[in-house]
């Protein structure tokens, strides 16, 4: 509480500025409402893999995961990869503009605390890891700054018990069917997470390749569950 009246404090007296029409923001926010509610929301999905919907169907699941389930219970994301969002995560991963992180990440918390408001959350937190190689020349991992403040707002654990033990060439320009053999193996878990309900964390989720291979191994390893936080999925299908 005392958090949310100082930040309301400093922004009354230093007014934010939306990060996309450079107006001043009125909220507490780098963010106007305007563009926030023209935000690409994904509205209609699967319930399990988060696949934009063309309408709302009785049984909430694409074609896909009604012929073959995924490892994880499902994924959560507020938004779809288009534009303005694209632009936001793009800056935030490729440039480092923490403040578009931290726009983006804040939206997500108050998404997840609706979202789970009649749920338990996850016991932990992992973010998606990148190869070292991949980590030293990017500088950071955006995942894990994503998972670093989820955990602190949602008070969940956060571990890095997930590694990526072998370099992967990018994933984009593959097919789904490429990722995946490109992916085979990738992933180890060093540490205990048995029993574990687990929420990993990726910026992006475009054919779900990763975050399957990546369930795999923590289902393998003992976990209970997995579930998928993201700030975006791709109309792509799988």
């Amino acid at each position: 509480m005392v958090n949310k009246f100082l930040q309301a404090l400093e922004y009354s007296l230093l007014p934010g500025q939306c990060l996309l029409c450079g107006q001043n923001s009125q909220q507490t926010l780098d963010l106007c409402q305007p563009c926030t509610v023209s935000l690409p929301w994904l509205l209609s999905q699967c319930a399990s893999c988060a696949l934009p919907l063309p309408k709302p169907q009785a049984s909430q699941l694409c074609a896909h995961c009604l012929r073959k389930p995924p490892p994880f219970r499902r994924i959560a994301s507020p938004w779809l990869y288009d534009f303005p969002v694209d632009t936001l995560i793009n800056r935030f991963k490729h440039h480092k503009h923490y403040a578009a992180g931290h726009v983006l990440t804040t939206m997500l918390v108050e998404y997840l605390c609706q979202l789970y408001q009649d749920q338990p959350l996850p016991d932990i937190i992992i973010p998606t890891p990148l190869h070292w190689s991949r980590q030293f020349r990017r500088g950071f991992n955006q995942s894990y700054r994503l998972a670093h403040t989820l955990s602190d707002k949602l008070k969940i654990p956060l571990s890095q018990q997930l590694r990526r033990h072998r370099y992967t060439p990018h994933q984009q320009g593959l097919t789904a069917k490429q990722r995946r053999k490109n992916l085979k193996g990738a992933f180890t878990v060093k540490g205990d997470v048995s029993g574990k309900t687990i929420a990993l964390i990726d910026d992006v989720v475009t054919t779900t390749a990763t975050v399957t291979e990546i369930s795999h191994t923590l289902l393998d390893a003992g976990a209970k569950a997995v579930e998928i936080w993201c700030l975006a999925r791709t109309p792509t299908q799988r």
